[in-house]
């Protein structure tokens, strides 16, 4: 279901100046470049565009900043033709690492399919954007104009200036077979308002350009997930569903019928499993998805699914909780069943379970991902992801992909088409990585209609007439949440007076979304009451949802065992006299709303108020939509803690995000006296109802949670040293590592720690008031969490600031960790000197072996290891076995760099199976798997035993893709694909593998396992019949392995061309 990735082939036509003008695409590896006449004029700035004329272009997508510009040539004009194209030239041996090249096809078939693009539109402060339409056909060519093909006529909403140039990728054929060239300019008229016009890529076949044009190819799955089983859907009266995270359902609801009817056909159509609701921040994206899911668990007509899962990142923003909840849910009646079960449905479940090979017993260690893809093979499920943007790339030259490798494999367990389950994500940024699946349909969350606007207006309570509301909804653009915050301040602060809007300043043109939503917000504060406004100040110092056992700690700032006053109840004469006062005020026309009553103490401070009062305004600030409140019968601080206060035991409260900002940005204003005693109650108020993790045998990411705000809170207010005791001490629980080497969870270590930090200029630099005794420990632990999530380069200045600050305070000798550590990242980026460098500055620390602890010794026999390992890699075979200390150390030496010779099988096999023996059942995993990728190639090469070699490498897969380690993954990837594309010649299953660690390479930087990925790649080309690609890609590898000095990539590469 995957088809070309246009984002991957496009390319930026820029001006002298470096400006953007247009968009080109690539269409052959020697580096020939398709966009339109026109900007190639815009970018020259003349009409006069001879061949050899040059202009800048930028890779965007190259995975190395030094080779995203270059100097291109024109090279191909349609002499004496008025089509608008042009074909450009850049000199390089090969294309910028992650660049790819188009299919190209012609038009003349593609009538009524589908198409996607990408191109340099701009969008707001968005410019690199996708877009999606229909090929409707060829017309015919304008009067006096002479063409060489039709023009191909489209249909699209985001066909926009910038899109000159981009590429028109037929989704059903997958084939680009146009250039986008031209938009209507409807102006006034709504008439081919969403027409654009392409040239044919049939002219790129004719006179001089010569392009190769190509036929429509098969697309190919995954190879795990060739010949699996699929099990049919099967209806349900009653899914179980978890929308404890989702919004309540509007009251007010109108309009979005379009969109409603959209998601209900995607869900229906058996080819999409995936649904973006893309769109800005209040146009009502979650409400959406909402109201749609709601449709369908009551809708008759819609089938139902086995099971509804809600997450929202605004309220629980940890990625790996996610996986954690999502398993939990899918397993809610699996996870301890064994399949001699009485129950017939639980045994089927069970058997389902182990048709993808997963066995319920070894649940806890399976790989998270399989796991899902397994249980979504057994059913229907919808998943809804809210609030996707916060962990996409805002801007940028990778806008719009995920910056988690989690999140991205989740979503591709439905991009793959091999279930039946979708998933619908809400986001402000496009799903860019999901642009190449045709599982995945985006649809935009734009302004209401007028009519719908002024429906809503009315709904709420808003009283004028048409033409006054229509004023409205037009001048503030139709824009959701500032329309209801509108109508909010309306009827609550002003009986409800149309007039009460109009007389705040509509937007201007250059006034962006957020900054309407933000002055709308400071708008309505100005009539809040002082309590409302301290409770929304305090509110927005939370990151997660606030449960109402922190009202008395944190709102009032009192003892968690007071009890907040109650009013006086009235005695029975008092209650009657009560009622008469009422009904003379009401007779007389002088009786108050109860929205007014509250207004007689507008000054009256939030720690003044009683009992009453006080959930008084909490209803109010609800109603006004600043705040929501949800039930979660779940919520982790409501197990750990007695409710003080009776009946909310499931209860708590969010805010909304855009309301969030603005009360968070007046809560960090440095003149707010409240925000340092506010973030000590919150950090004290976790302190006390956080679950004791050192008495937990295996505990769960959702106990961590708690723990994590208090270090946030705590580094809120500057008591780093307290925050990183808690770190250490709790999380980690000091050198056993919880988090990191037991759980694997580095990414989570990551957000824990960036409480330390601020980022200038791209760099991280540890907050000024931290500790200086914890600072270099600091530096060091966040070091190795990037290095382990795939950052190597970033990890190297942090690793250098931590042994200068260890210096200083004469821990020097734990820096023979931090060389050691620097080291590896050094290695991994191809970069061997440096590692040799910081090898020999590690064991002078450590060389008085005598005298120091067990554990330091372990340091220096670690730094003498990694030093055998870069002499084996520069081939200096002489110098590495001069430097084993004892036999122990030849297993690293042949570990080294994943390179065997045919003599060291056999006690590279023996050395496996000791150290597998060894590692088994510990949580070592990221030395553990690639000794079962070993063990796989050893059983190849001395037995030929390519089934259980198999086995061990499918083991070693399932493993890498358990953890946050991102070079393990990407070599036990590697191993799989020189597997399958070299020793058993199945190249088809090779690519997979070898096309994903390719990606993670060039996302990471690791030049060396590059090297070795792409003579795998040359190997599966070879065993193709692709001989042209395999001596690309061979000569590719041996020149990097030349720059890095890296022997045995120049032997491989070689022995590649040498077949050829």
């Amino acid at each position: 279901m995957k088809i070309q990735n246009c984002r991957n082939f496009t390319v930026q036509i820029r001006s002298a100046n470096d400006s953007i003008v247009g968009t080109g695409f690539v269409i052959s590896q020697d580096g020939r470049i398709v966009t339109c006449l026109h900007v190639v004029r815009d970018a020259a700035r003349t009409r006069d565009i001879k061949l050899g004329l040059e202009i800048n272009v930028y890779f965007a997508q190259a995975a190395r900043d030094e080779e995203k510009a270059h100097t291109a040539r024109v090279i191909g004009l349609p002499d004496g033709y008025d089509d608008d194209i042009a074909v450009l030239q850049i000199d390089v041996d090969f294309l910028p690492a992650g660049v790819e090249v188009a299919r190209v096809g012609e038009a003349e078939t593609s009538d009524g399919h589908t198409f996607v693009s990408f191109g340099y539109r701009r969008l707001s402060h968005y410019q690199g954007l996708p877009a999606r339409g229909m090929i409707l056909g060829l017309g015919e060519p304008p009067q006096n104009y002479r063409l060489v093909t039709d023009p191909v006529i489209l249909q699209s909403q985001q066909i926009n200036d910038g899109m000159s140039g981009s590429a028109v990728l037929d989704i059903e054929r997958d084939l680009v077979v146009g250039v986008i060239a031209q938009q209507w300019q409807a102006e006034k008229s709504y008439r081919d308002r969403d027409t654009g016009i392409a040239v044919d890529t049939q002219v790129l076949s004719l006179f001089a350009m010569n392009a190769e044009l190509s036929e429509a190819t098969p697309i190919r799955l995954k190879s795990e997930d060739l010949d699996i089983p699929l099990k049919r859907n099967q209806t349900v009266n009653l899914p179980r569903t978890n929308l404890e995270n989702a919004p309540p359902l509007l009251s007010e609801w109108v309009g979005r019928e379009d969109l409603l009817a959209g998601l209900n056909q995607d869900y229906l159509d058996p080819t999409c499993n995936i649904t973006g609701l893309i769109g800005f921040g209040g146009e009502g994206k979650s409400s959406v998805a909402r109201h749609w899911i709601e449709g369908v668990i009551k809708q008759p007509n819609l089938p139902k699914p086995d099971g509804v899962f809600w997450w929202g990142f605004y309220e629980q923003r940890s990625v790996d909780e996610f996986y954690e909840k999502a398993i939990a849910f899918l397993l809610k009646d699996v996870a301890h069943l064994q399949t001699k079960s009485t129950d017939k449905s639980q045994r089927v479940q069970a058997a389902l379970l182990m048709l993808d090979g997963i066995d319920v017993e070894e649940l806890d260690t399976i790989d998270q991902t399989r796991l899902i893809r397994g249980i979504l093979r057994t059913g229907r499920y919808i998943f809804i992801i809210d609030g996707m943007e916060l962990y996409q790339n805002q801007e940028g030259d990778n806008y719009g992909l995920l910056q988690s490798n989690k999140l991205r494999d989740f979503l591709t367990l439905f991009a793959e088409g091999v279930n039946q389950s979708f998933c619908v994500v809400t986001s402000r940024a496009p799903l860019l990585d999901f642009i190449a699946y045709k599982t995945n349909v985006e649809r935009y969350v734009e302004r209401l209609s007028d009519a719908d606007g002024q429906k809503l207006l009315k709904k709420i309570g808003v009283r004028g007439t048409d033409d006054q509301l229509q004023r409205v909804v037009h001048e503030w653009d139709g824009y959701a949440i500032v329309l209801r915050l509108l109508g909010s301040y309306s009827v609550d602060i002003c009986k409800g007076d149309v007039k009460s809007i109009l007389n705040v300043p509509p937007p201007n043109d250059d006034e962006g979304h957020y900054e309407r939503v933000q002055r709308v917000v400071a708008e309505y504060d100005k009539h809040l009451s002082v309590a409302e406004q301290e409770f929304l100040l305090i509110f927005s110092a939370f990151r997660i949802p606030v449960a109402p056992s922190a009202f008395v700690p944190v709102f009032w700032g009192r003892d968690p065992a007071w009890i907040p006053p109650r009013k006086r109840q009235p005695v029975g004469w008092e209650r009657r006299l009560i009622k008469l006062f009422k009904w003379i005020k009401k007779l007389l026309g002088l009786s108050r709303s109860d929205k007014d009553s509250h207004r007689k103490n507008l000054s009256l401070r939030l720690h003044e108020l009683n009992y009453e009062d006080f959930f008084e305004l909490v209803e109010r600030l609800t109603k006004y939509q600043l705040i929501k409140r949800f039930l979660d019968a779940d919520f982790q601080a409501e197990k750990n803690e007695t409710e003080k206060i009776k009946g909310t035991d499931k209860i708590f409260y969010s805010m909304h995000p855009l309301a969030h900002a603005y009360y968070g940005r007046e809560f960090e204003n440095p003149g707010n006296r409240i925000a340092k005693d506010t973030h000590e109650r919150i950090a004290d108020y976790y302190s006390r109802i956080m679950p004791p993790i050192l008495s937990i045998k295996k505990p769960k990411l959702e106990q961590f949670s708690l723990h994590v705000e208090s270090v946030y809170h705590l580094c809120k207010i500057g008591a780093y040293k307290k925050a990183y005791f808690i770190y250490y001490s709790d999380i980690q629980r000091e050198y056993e590592w919880l988090l990191n080497l037991k759980m694997q969870a580095w990414n989570t270590s990551k957000k824990i720690l960036e409480n330390f930090f601020v980022v200038k200029n791209g760099s991280y630099l540890v907050k000024e008031f931290v500790d200086e005794r914890i600072r270099g420990f600091v530096y060091n632990d966040f070091a190795l969490c990037l290095n382990s999530l795939g950052n190597p380069r970033k990890a190297i200045p942090l690793y250098e600031k931590s042994i200068v600050k260890n210096v200083h305070l004469d821990f020097s000798l734990y820096n023979a960790s931090s060389y050691s550590h620097m080291a590896d990242s050094y290695k991994e980026l191809g970069e061997i000197a440096l590692a040799f460098n910081c090898v020999e500055k590690g064991l002078e620390l450590t060389n008085n072996i005598e005298s120091i602890e067990l554990s330091e010794r372990h340091r220096h026999e670690n730094l003498i290891r990694k030093k055998v390992i870069l002499f084996y890699l520069k081939g200096d075979i002489e110098s590495a076995l001069s430097n084993l200390v004892n036999q122990s150390h030849f297993d690293v030496f042949l570990y080294g760099a994943n390179k065997r010779r045919e003599k060291d099988w056999e006690k590279l096999l023996q050395l496996s199976k000791e150290q597998i023996e060894l590692r088994d059942g510990i949580y070592d995993l990221h030395r553990y798997i690639p000794w079962k990728s070993n063990l796989a190639l050893s059983l190849l090469m001395t037995h030929s035993n390519s089934e259980i070699a198999e086995q061990h490498l499918r083991e070693a897969l399932e493993k890498a893709r358990s953890i946050d380690n991102h070079l393990c993954l990407t070599e036990t990837l590697c191993a799989h694909g020189h597997f399958f594309g070299r020793y058993k010649q199945e190249p088809e299953k090779s690519y997979p593998y070898l096309e994903e660690s390719l990606q993670y390479t060039l996302e990471s930087g690791y030049r060396l396992c590059e090297a070795d990925i792409r003579v795998g790649l040359a190997w599966a080309h070879l065993n193709s019949g692709k001989p042209e690609d395999a001596r690309r890609e061979a000569n590719r590898a041996k020149k990097m392995s030349q720059e890095m000095g890296y022997h045995w990539g120049q032997v491989d590469a070689d022995e590649v061309l040498a077949t050829l």
